[in-house]
């Protein structure tokens, strides 16, 4: 029980983020990847806890192309920049 309300309370903690970066940068979509982000349902709980925010401030969750590997292929990518 106390393992799930951790879980509920850190989706609702990335819908408020999720907010917030609509609301400064106005992102179109927000990518979630890693093991966390792509555990099983995690999207889904973020995807409903969104859904409480006000309309203007909800965008689309989706998984990563990259899956697990999203953070090192995008580490990688901006080193190569950078």
């Amino acid at each position: 029980l106390q393992a799930k309300t951790i879980i509920e309370n850190s989706a609702n903690t990335i819908a408020n983020l999720v907010a917030d970066i609509k609301a400064t940068i106005d992102a179109d979509c927000v990518v979630l990847g890693g093991s966390i982000g792509l555990a099983n349902g995690y999207i889904e709980l973020v995807q409903t806890a969104i859904r409480q925010q006000p309309e203007a401030l909800q965008v689309p969750i989706l998984a990563a192309h990259y899956h697990h590997d999203a953070g090192l292929w995008g580490a990688a990518l901006w080193a190569r920049v950078n």
